[in-house]
């Protein structure tokens, strides 16, 4: 068996706390998006998740002076931000957020 290695494309958005602020009035606690294809995803079988871009997003606790704690507020609050910041993104490249099955 002959194993092929798949360079990726990796992209990743930290902004600063001004950002955060312009894009999330409500948001304080800093994020990086990032984003990863392979770089010949269009030769790969589909059913290969490599073949499929990946997007998240991350808290990023090195930026950030304070601490959250593990309480459900602080949890939910990181929950919520993340949500929003990634549910933003991919509305902002056009991506339908609706499932494509169901109603």
């Amino acid at each position: 068996m002959k194993t092929v290695a798949i360079c990726p494309y990796y992209h990743t958005a930290t902004p600063d706390p001004r950002r955060v602020r312009e894009a999330f009035s409500s948001h304080e606690l800093l994020k990086e998006v990032e984003h990863y294809y392979a770089q010949h995803a269009v030769s790969l079988d589909n059913n290969r998740s490599i073949a499929r871009p990946n997007v998240g997003t991350s808290y990023q606790c090195s930026f950030w002076n304070d601490q959250l704690d593990a309480s459900p507020a602080d949890i939910e609050r990181l929950n919520r931000e993340l949500e929003e910041t990634l549910l933003s993104v991919l509305a902002e490249v056009g991506l339908s957020l609706r499932s494509r099955t169901g109603t």
